[in-house]
């Protein structure tokens, strides 16, 4: 069998999304192998995968590894043929107890709803044990340790009890998850609670008569029922999906509230950025740019350079160039030249 290229176990998601979508398209490629007369068997974290990025729905999961799967409709007994299959963690509770039932007579058939099952406690595992993409709860929980006992029986009761008691007793799902995942696995353990007693109800007690023992429908018999079953699970998860896309959507539409409050009210321009003046040359003070001048002396030196250019400015008159040259030291005094001086 060659299948196309998938991505990464359902256990390595990256989203809640990506976890939600697997699981859904998983189950409805199991009810896809149910109606082709295949029971897969072997149901666990490493045997469900996501679907590539951007993949449609119906390709967002899948389950792989047939090495466990059989033909349902088969002659031989399905009690006989390694009943007590998959991964501990994950078989269904009959899986478990035919274990320790005494007789091969009183062993039960596995059919469609035990790999449901085992979809169940997969979904528990990553939900109650993960804190988000690649984290794992610490310390792990103890619901989920119960589950991988050693002994079938106790594992057996251990998870029977998941079905007779409020889920929150067996576990919480983390805040990564949050309610709506929480919700799902109600919804599911409600679902399972009939089938799990159902089944149960039926394996008599040791030594018990055979008029104890209760009748569950034949292999043939379930075939039919079958649809319902998938279509009942489905409608939960579909209902999830829903709940997530209106949460997102709320999100998205609060979002633009949010960017119209921000802005301030002021009509005041924008204030101009601080220049950053890290890269540019610094500053070289006048005085170290005219080493040989003393800065006390810059501005008298500037006064005499005037005073010069003035003294042979050719709009000076002759008479105002000889009183300066009479008396070379007095100070020039612009306020005591008369308009008749400048006009000379």
């Amino acid at each position: 069998m060659i299948l196309e290229d998938y991505w990464k176990p359902i256990h390595n998601f990256s989203t809640a999304d990506e976890v939600l979508f697997a699981f859904r398209d998983a189950i409805a490629g199991h009810q896809n192998l149910w109606n082709a007369n295949i029971l897969h068997r072997d149901i666990t974290l490493n045997n469900i995968l996501i679907g590539l990025p951007g993949s449609t729905e119906g390709s967002r999961g899948v389950i792989i590894d047939f090495d466990m799967a059989i033909w349902p409709t088969r002659t031989m007994s399905l009690a006989e043929v390694d009943f007590p299959t998959g991964t501990r963690a994950f078989q269904s509770v009959v899986a478990l107890m035919s274990t320790v039932i005494a007789t091969k007579s009183h062993r039960l058939c596995y059919d469609h709803l035990d790999d449901l099952e085992s979809f169940f406690y997969v979904l528990c595992w990553i939900c109650f044990g993960h804190s988000g993409s690649r984290e794992k709860v610490y310390p792990w929980p103890i619901t989920l340790q119960n589950w991988e006992s050693a002994a079938p029986q106790t594992a057996a009761h251990l998870k029977a009890s998941v079905f007779s008691m409020n889920l929150h007793w067996a576990g919480i799902c983390t805040p990564f998850f949050g309610d709506i995942f929480q919700d799902l696995l109600k919804d599911l353990q409600r679902f399972f609670l009939q089938h799990v007693n159902r089944k149960l109800d039926s394996v008599p007690p040791p030594n018990a008569p055979p008029t104890d023992r209760s009748t569950l429908p034949s292999l043939p018999e379930v075939i039919p029922e079958s649809s319902q079953h998938y279509a009942t699970i489905l409608g939960f998860i579909d209902n999830a999906i829903r709940k997530r896309a209106a949460l997102l959507r709320k999100s998205v539409a609060a979002e633009p509230v949010q960017a119209i409050a921000a802005p301030s009210t002021s009509r005041s321009p924008p204030s101009t950025p601080p220049r950053n003046t890290s890269s540019l040359p610094p500053r070289t003070p006048l005085n170290e740019r005219l080493p040989n001048i003393p800065g006390s002396h810059t501005i008298r030196k500037r006064n005499s350079d005037i005073a010069a250019l003035e003294e042979d400015s050719p709009s000076k008159s002759k008479k105002q160039r000889q009183l300066h040259k009479q008396r070379p030291h007095a100070p020039l005094r612009p306020s005591s030249l008369s308009l008749e001086d400048d006009c000379e």
